[in-house]
This record gives structure tokens, sequence and C-alpha cells, in this order.
């Protein structure tokens, strides 16, 4: 016997409709409570700094950032900066969170009135040292 459905006024989306609403919204917007993934496998040397593409916020205001650091070979530490930014170009910094060795972390921002986001990593440490990370980004509209 199947066990129960959904709850009353639960919404449910099939994968179809999200990934037309996806490409509704252009491949690198936001949409509330669908986590889009900035990075996969990003690896960072010592003493190198990189931005990740900038994603557009849509009609979200508020959201986090996860990061996972699966690698960390000779550095002293990864710094993850969330910026956000108007054109493009000029970005500020909103939120940042800094790993010192393999893990996880989270970082909350909220009244964001900027149309971007975007990643700034910072690695720092012995020469020849290495991190593999993967980011997410997950929007709400409050």
């Amino acid at each position: 016997m199947p066990g129960p459905g959904p709850e009353a006024g639960t919404v449910i989306e099939s994968a179809a409709a999200v990934e037309a609403a996806e490409l509704a919204a252009g491949p690198r917007t936001l949409r509330s409570g669908v986590p889009k993934p900035l990075s996969t496998r990003l690896a960072v040397g010592s003493s190198q700094s990189t931005a990740l593409e900038a994603v557009e916020l849509g009609e979200c205001t508020a959201g986090s950032v996860d990061v996972v650091l699966f690698a960390f070979s000779s550095l002293t530490s990864v710094e993850v900066i969330l910026e956000a930014g108007i054109d493009g170009e000029n970005f500020v910094p909103v939120s940042s969170t800094v790993l010192t060795g393999a893990g996880f972390a989270r970082f909350r921002f909220r009244r964001i009135a900027m149309p971007l986001l975007r990643l700034y990593i910072s690695a720092a440490g012995s020469a020849g040292g290495v991190g593999i990370l993967a980011t997410t980004v997950n929007g709400s509209k409050n």
C-alpha cells in the first residue's frame, strides 16, 4: 500500500516545469528555493585569487552560500567572499567566511538591493599548496 501523499496545499513541480522555469529565468538567475551550483571542483592555489561568474538575483533578496572544501594541501586558509554588484564590473563585499581546513561552511545574506552576486575566492599558504572546493548559492524572497 502506498504511503500518504503530500500535505494539502503542497505544490509539487515536475522536473519539466522546473527546467522550463530555469530556461525562462536564464541560466545564471537564482530562483527561490532552487540551489544554484557555482563551482563543483574549483582548484585554487596558494597566493591565488579568482572571481566566479556572477549570477542574477532575479526576485531573490536573501539566501545562503554553501562552501565545501574537499582537499586542503599546504594552504593556511581559503577565504570565500560574497560580493554584490550592479553592472557586472564593480562589486562590493557583502559577507565572507574563512576555511582553515577541509570542511563545510554556510553563510547567509539578506536585503540585497543589487541585481548581481558573485563569489571571490582567495587562498593563502606555501608554494604548491592547493584547495579544491564546491560552492552553491540558495536564494529566497525574504
